[in-house]
């Protein structure tokens, strides 16, 4: 090569079918990376309260995606959405993405949970607290960083994934790489190379803001969120009994 360019970085920008490649990655990876974040969330939730034996059988149900190889869980995918119609779709896409962020998810969640003081739980439902409002006041304020964390994790392994979503996609739902294994196969070009420079920056950056986060939630002090709602809770609770 004679010298830097960004030509490739403007082919690759002006193509319709890159363009198109990118909008089906981001539109996916952000679908499933919420629907992992709330039922791996719920999921952490609700592992811990249940029994030992029971809870051993289902984390180990739940986190099965992690160990089982990807073909097998694209093959099992297709053929149950196959019969729901759900191939060559965008939601049934980001449904099977969801499946390989849910564990991380509930790993991540699930040890933030582990050290949580259960008594700001019962201390803000002894006093008429809801769940929804205990969880938005109480629980969110405390496991802010890790809840982050696993919407990240998620969001990029659904950026990364090639082998799921190529059992699923269709010509309309090609993602970034399947994008560049189908430039590999045809036609090695530099723009191969600018799309996985973006996808490393991607990457990059998400760890940043993850890090950024968390660095802000320490300094503003997040946690005490939490404590206050509780001491308001109380001392309203002191009040009406007076």
């Amino acid at each position: 090569m004679p010298g830097l360019s960004i030509r490739w970085y403007e082919e690759l920008l002006s193509s319709p079918k890159w363009i198109r490649a990118f909008e089906n990655s981001f539109l996916i990876a952000s679908g499933a990376a919420l629907l992992a974040s709330v039922s791996g969330t719920a999921a952490a939730l609700g592992l811990v309260r249940i029994r030992a034996l029971r809870k051993a059988f289902l984390s180990a149900l739940l986190i099965s995606p992690m160990i089982v190889p990807p073909v097998v869980i694209a093959l099992g995918a297709y053929l149950f959405f196959a019969k729901l119609d759900l191939t060559e779709s965008i939601f049934g896409i980001i449904v099977a993405h969801s499946i390989l962020g849910i564990p991380t998810v509930i790993l991540v969640v699930g040890a933030a949970f582990a050290s949580f003081d259960q008594n700001l739980i019962r201390a803000a439902a002894s006093l008429g607290a809801n769940p929804f409002a205990t969880f938005y006041h109480v629980i969110t304020p405390l496991l802010a960083p890790a809840l982050l964390s696993g919407v990240i994790f998620a969001y990029v392994a659904s950026l990364d994934e090639y082998i799921i979503t190529s059992f699923l996609a269709g010509p309309e739902q090609r993602t970034l790489p399947l994008q560049m294994w189908d430039g590999i196969r045809e036609d090695v070009t530099p723009v191969i190379m600018a799309a996985a420079t973006v996808l490393i920056l991607v990457s990059s950056l998400s760890m940043v803001c993850l890090y950024l986060l968390r660095s802000v939630a320490r300094r503003n002090a997040i946690p005490s969120k939490a404590t206050e709602f509780v001491v308001v809770a109380v001392e309203s609770g002191k009040e009406v009994g007076a």
